[in-house]
């Protein structure tokens, strides 16, 4: 079953990128290597975003399918 990641791009208040992950699995997630990968994937890409300058006009959220 795909679940998705929300993630919210903004920045702190010293203006470095800041990622806020809305639903991360909590505690007792059980996880399959491969959905772990997913997830791994999903928030690399969400810092490479962050990092790129798309939070820069304001508070961005987005959806990664795992």
């Amino acid at each position: 079953m795909d679940k998705s990641l929300f993630i919210t791009q903004t920045r702190d208040r010293h203006g470095k990128p800041l990622c806020v992950v809305e639903n991360m699995p909590g505690w007792g997630a059980e996880l399959y290597p491969e959905k772990m990968r997913a997830i791994a994937k999903a928030l690399t890409t969400a810092a490479d975003m962050a990092e790129s300058g798309a939070a820069d006009h304001g508070k961005r959220t987005f959806e990664h399918i795992f």
